[in-house]
């Protein structure tokens, strides 16, 4: 859905998704924010191209076979136990990223930094 960005917040995603729904606002239930993106191609007027996840009740008919939002779950890796670990060099944006991965599947990373001189 297109929002102007002066209108941004639940209220106007809401409105614009029951408008959409042709159902009433009340029986709409804000969940997460899946995307949210500025379009800034009409120089007159900026808009946030947002995807949200609604639930609704269990009486509505999903006549335009909307897609149906089921989270995936992650479950914890095993703790892995070894002599070797992996080592991560520097703790910027792709270092953080590849501890979280490796914690994620069990590792447990040696990360050095070299900090300041």
């Amino acid at each position: 859905m297109r929002i102007p960005i002066e209108e941004d917040g639940i209220t106007a995603y809401l409105n614009a998704t029951s408008q959409g729904l042709n159902i009433s606002k009340d029986s709409l239930t804000f969940k997460k924010i899946l995307s949210k993106s500025l379009d800034t191609s009409n120089t007159e007027q900026f808009y946030y191209e947002v995807s949200i996840v609604v639930s609704t009740s269990d009486r509505f008919e999903n006549k335009d076979n909307l897609p149906i939002y089921s989270e995936a779950i992650k479950t914890p890796g095993k703790s892995i136990t070894r002599k070797e670990r992996p080592i991560i060099v520097g703790f910027g944006p792709a270092g953080m990223f590849a501890a979280l991965e490796l914690l994620e599947s069990g590792f447990q990373p040696l990360i050095f930094e070299r900090g300041k001189r």
